[in-house]
């Protein structure tokens, strides 16, 4: 059975432009911007979606080298 509320906003190219985004720095408010969606939805979207979750933690841990050197 269908889940009931509005069909999801995400798309399948989403989870690498996360990833880019967050190679540049992007805190979830910054890709809820992005991607013109509430915080919220973005949270849900990492929990929720794998490829979104690994393409963010990808993208934030490449970044977070970046600042460590």
């Amino acid at each position: 059975m269908a889940r009931p509320g509005c069909p999801t906003l995400y798309k399948p190219d989403n989870a690498e432009l996360a990833r880019k985004f967050c190679l540049l720095g992007a805190t979830s408010d910054d890709l809820a911007g992005c991607f013109e969606v509430g915080r919220c939805t973005i949270d849900d979207w990492i929990a929720s979606v794998p490829d979104c979750a690994a393409g963010v933690r990808e993208g934030r841990a490449a970044a977070a080298g970046r600042v460590a050197l």
